[in-house]
């Protein structure tokens, strides 16, 4: 009876390895990971490259078959990045360096790496793709006229400038899959940045006129299903969700396509997608039925795609599932290997930012009371000297070039640090030390460069008209409209001015004075101080005025070192100047001006 069970127990046993081995013959799993929107962060930063790098190294352990992707905006906003960008900008960037030692397969080209003029971007990534990292994007961004891509090939007009796709195959015993990934930019980059950042190039294919993300994924997926190059197509592509179905909102907004985009594609099985720094996981019908899922790590998680692809006898796939994680970064220990390079960087990073060079004066910890637990938001709905201190750095500058009359006005957003709950990270004190540091707290994009523009007094009028139309009264209270960005609204300096929001768009703008003169009545030219970012032509202002970026007469990218010309910098190299930065502190070169908004009738 032993021996009987015994047997027994021996068929079953060879019964179970038996259908385990043909379980593995046929079927083949892979995991896919992203990240999107980093910015720069690396060393002690949180949720950073070091983090990722710890989520990663254990994933491998469990899965020998990967696929590592970026989905952009990888080495934009922090101190490091700066200092990278200037001061270490021969050697690799950081962050790059990291990914090279993750092991990433590719990275995706966001709207903040065009921050950046191709004498650093494509440089950088020379470096990075020499370490066999695709650089991906060509997608939907491709030469306006014949030249060369970012191989140095001589290529046509309409040609990807980075790489379109890629292909990555996965081998069984028995069996392989072939799995493209597509990756496309932001169609709305050249909205916030200047051209000379990005010469012969557009963010959509010539034949796409309407700019429609899904015009570009079908075109490449297309290409590749109808080639028979992949069994599985992934899309990376640096482009926001904006809505869903609960929303009801309908507007297109092309720097956030996904929602729209997805459900007329055809062929893809996955997207990964990034820009609004929302963690998602959703799964979106296509075109045909069939389910694409989306993914988005915020930022904040790495997403985690596990395909199981199982296949016939014949070698075709017969079935295919996808289980969707995301991996938080929150409490995870950052990889040794990895953060002894970064740490190393930070410490060069920290000497070189720290150094105070000045302080502020009296009277900031009394003015600055009312900004407890307030987000950005604030400046642009009451007037405070933070704020001044930024439009006068800004008109400062453009006075600094020898026999160059500079702008008299400026127009600036609101871009202080912020925590994660969106209020204000620092609220200076009276005799707070003013370093680099500082300066990066209270202004965060140290790629913005200034431009000076002539511009009418009407002209200046409807854009501040723009402005007041962003705004809305609700309670006796100024808030930004529904779906207005902060970074769309600006508070000037040098015109006297009243918005009054209880009266119809375009007509809110009750009082507009410049030098005593109404601006409606003000036809010379006035010299406007505004970043790069505005002019390029971001929400709109460009094409309500008919100014626009080739208007530019003077920036500071020109008139200083490259050390000291973005919108940050020229900030401390005005503090500099000052024998006390107080809150009262005014500027020769403008009239000191006062506005307010009202709220009720």
């Amino acid at each position: 009876m032993k021996n009987i069970k015994s047997l027994l127990l021996t068929i079953c046993f060879l019964l179970c390895c038996n259908l385990l081995f043909s379980q593995t013959a046929n079927e083949i799993t892979f995991a896919v990971y992203s990240t999107t929107d980093m910015h720069g962060r690396f060393g002690t930063e949180k949720n950073s490259i070091d983090q990722v790098a710890s989520i990663i190294k254990k994933e491998k352990e469990r899965y020998s078959n990967t696929l590592i992707i970026d989905n952009g905006d990888l080495i934009q906003g922090t101190l490091g990045m700066q200092y990278a960008t200037t001061i270490g900008a021969a050697k690799i960037n950081p962050m790059y360096e990291a990914v090279a030692a993750i092991g990433y397969d590719a990275i995706e080209m966001g709207n903040h790496e065009f921050n950046y003029g191709p004498e650093y971007r494509d440089v950088q990534l020379k470096m990075l793709s020499q370490k066999g990292i695709k650089i991906l994007g060509g997608g939907n961004i491709v030469l306006k006229e014949d030249g060369v891509n970012f191989k140095g090939e001589k290529v046509k007009a309409g040609s990807p400038f980075y790489d379109a796709y890629f292909i990555k195959t996965f081998e069984s015993e028995n069996n392989k899959v072939r799995v493209a990934v597509i990756g496309l930019g932001n169609t709305a980059n050249a909205n916030w940045d200047i051209e000379k950042n990005f010469p012969n190039l557009q963010f959509s294919n010539l034949e796409n006129k309407t700019e429609k993300l899904e015009n570009d994924i079908n075109k490449w997926s297309s290409y590749i299903y109808d080639n028979d190059l992949a069994d599985i197509i992934i899309v990376t592509v640096h482009s926001g969700k904006f809505t869903d179905d609960t929303t009801g909102n309908t507007k297109f907004l092309p720097e956030s396509q996904i929602s729209f985009a997805v459900p007329k594609t055809h062929n893809v099985n996955l997207v990964i997608y990034g820009h609004d720094h929302q963690q998602n996981i959703q799964t979106i019908y296509n075109e045909d039925g069939n389910a694409t899922a989306i993914v988005n790590g915020g930022g904040t998680s790495v997403t985690k795609s596990v395909f199981t692809v199982n296949f016939d006898s014949n070698g075709d796939i017969s079935n295919l599932t996808i289980e969707n994680n995301l991996l938080s970064l929150k409490n995870e220990t950052p990889d040794p290997a990895v953060a002894k390079n970064t740490l190393k960087y930070e410490k060069q990073v920290q000497a070189w930012a720290a150094k105070p060079f000045a302080k502020f004066g009296k009277g900031w910890t009394e003015k600055n009371i009312p900004l407890a637990n307030q987000t950005n938001d604030y400046f642009v709905t009451e007037q405070h000297p933070l704020m001044r201190l930024i439009t006068q750095s800004m008109i400062w500058s453009t006075w600094q070039t020898k026999g160059t009359e500079g702008a008299t006005v400026a127009f600036a957003s609101p871009t202080f640090a912020k925590n994660s709950d969106q209020t204000l990270s620092y609220i200076p004190k009276d005799g707070d030390p003013i370093s680099i540091n500082t300066i990066s707290k209270l202004y965060r994009y140290a790629t913005n460069i200034t431009g000076v523009i002539e511009m009418t007094g009407p002209q200046i009028l409807a854009w501040m008209n723009a402005n007041a139309n962003n705004l809305e009264a609700v309670n006796g209270l100024t808030v930004l409209a529904k779906g207005t960005s902060i970074y769309g609204i600006d508070t000037i300096y040098g015109i006297e001015y009243e918005y009054d929001l209880t009266k119809p768009k375009n007509k809110r703008v009750t009082k507009a004075l410049y030098n005593g003169v109404p601006l409606a009545e003000y036809k010379d030219k006035i010299k406007v101080a505004m970043t790069t970012y505005r002019a390029a032509g971001g929400y709109d202002f460009t094409k309500i005025t008919g100014v626009s970026e080739k208007d530019i007469i003077w920036s500071s990218d020109k008139a200083f070192p490259a050390s000291k010309c973005a919108t940050s910098d020229l900030i401390g190299e005005y503090i500099k100047t000052l024998k006390a930065l107080t809150p009262d502190t005014t500027i020769p070169y403008a009239a000191d001006c006062n506005w307010k908004i009202i709220t009720n009738k």
